[in-house]
């Protein structure tokens, strides 16, 4: 079913650019990525999860992001 859609949109002349981003560049993502693996089940935020106050705030203000060793 997939392949079926990838050539449909292949034939209409869609273009796809596929890039990688490295976690500095979306904390929250890296963020919730790492609560998804780490649950058992399903979860539903309705609201921001506490740990992720301070890197959307970062995000929406466009402040960079450093991930020091």
């Amino acid at each position: 079913m997939l392949r079926n859609r990838w050539h449909n949109a292949r034939r209409l002349g869609v273009q796809v650019i596929a890039s990688h981003i490295f976690r500095e560049g979306n904390c929250c993502a890296d963020k919730l990525a790492s609560l998804g693996h780490s649950s058992v089940g399903q979860v539903w935020l309705d609201i921001l999860p506490t740990d992720l106050y301070l890197d959307f705030f970062r995000d929406r203000c466009r402040l960079p992001n450093y991930r020091l060793p």
